[in-house]
C-alpha cells in the first residue's frame, strides 16, 4: 500500500502582534491589499463581519466564534484555529494552505468547492458540514466527527482518516480507493447505487459487515 504523506504543521513566525480591533484591521486590508498576517486573534467574536475574499497569513485564532461567519472566497495560509466555533458558517470556494484545526466546531459549516492543502483536523466537530466538490491534498482528519456531513465528488490525494465517526456520512462519487478507513467507526455511508466510490477501501471485517447492509445482504453464522 502507498505511504500517505502527513501534512506539515503550521510555522507561525513570532512575534504575532495581538489583535485588540479586527473590526478596524479588516477595513485596512479592504482598503490595502486584502491580506492580514503576523497577528493572534483570541476570544473574538467574528460573526457578523464580512470576511469574503480576505486573506490570512501567519495567524493564529484562539476560541474565536464565526457563527453563520461570511468566509467566501477566504485564503488562510500558515494559520492555526484552536478552540474556535465556525458552525454554520460560509466558506464556499475556501483555499487552506498549511493550516491547523484544533478543538473546533464546524457544525454545518459549507465548505464546497474548497481547496485544502497540507492541512490537519484534530478532534474537529463536523456534522452536517459540507465540502462537497472540494479538492484535497495532504489532508489528515483525526478523532473528528463527520456524522452527516457530505463529501461527495471530492478530488483527493493523500488524505488520511484516523478515528473518524462516519455516520449517515456521503462520500458520493468520492472514490474511496485505497483509503484505510479500519480506523473510523463506521455506522452507515451515502454513496452510488453501484457502490463504485467502496471500491478498493481498506475495512475490517466487522466494517464489512456493516457496509454489507447497503447491498442489501444478510449476513449470519
Amino acid at each position: 500500500m502507498r505511504e500517505v504523506k502527513t501534512p506539515r504543521p503550521p510555522m507561525l513566525e513570532e512575534p504575532l502582534e495581538p489583535l485588540q480591533d479586527l473590526q478596524e484591521a479588516v477595513a485596512r486590508a479592504r482598503e490595502g491589499e486584502e491580506v492580514l498576517r503576523d497577528a493572534r486573534v483570541e476570544g473574538a467574536d467574528l460573526s457578523d463581519l464580512q470576511l469574503d475574499g480576505l486573506t490570512f497569513e501567519n495567524v493564529e485564532f484562539d476560541n474565536c466564534r464565526w457563527h453563520h461567519g461570511r468566509l467566501d472566497r477566504c485564503g488562510f495560509a500558515n494559520v492555526r484555529f484552536v478552540r474556535c466555533d465556525l458552525s454554520n458558517a460560509r466558506a464556499q470556494g475556501v483555499y487552506l494552505n498549511r493550516c491547523a484545526f484544533e478543538s473546533c466546531k464546524l457544525l454545518g459549516a459549507d465548505l464546497r468547492r474548497c481547496v485544502v492543502k497540507e492541512c490537519s483536523f484534530q478532534d474537529v466537530v463536523m456534522p452536517y458540514a459540507n465540502l462537497d466538490e472540494g479538492n484535497l491534498q495532504i489532508v489528515r482528519m483525526e478523532d473528528c466527527d463527520l456524522a452527516n456531513a457530505s463529501l461527495a465528488a471530492l478530488k483527493h490525494k493523500d488524505w488520511t482518516l484516523e478515528r473518524c465517526k462516519l455516520a449517515d456520512t456521503s462520500f458520493f462519487r468520492t472514490p474511496l480507493k485505497g483509503q484505510d478507513l479500519r480506523s473510523c467507526q463506521i455506522q452507515s455511508l451515502s454513496v452510488s447505487d453501484n457502490f463504485h466510490e467502496l471500491r478498493g477501501a481498506l475495512v475490517t471485517p466487522e466494517q464489512a459487515v456493516v457496509l454489507s447492509r447497503l447491498l442489501g445482504l444478510d449476513v449470519r453464522d
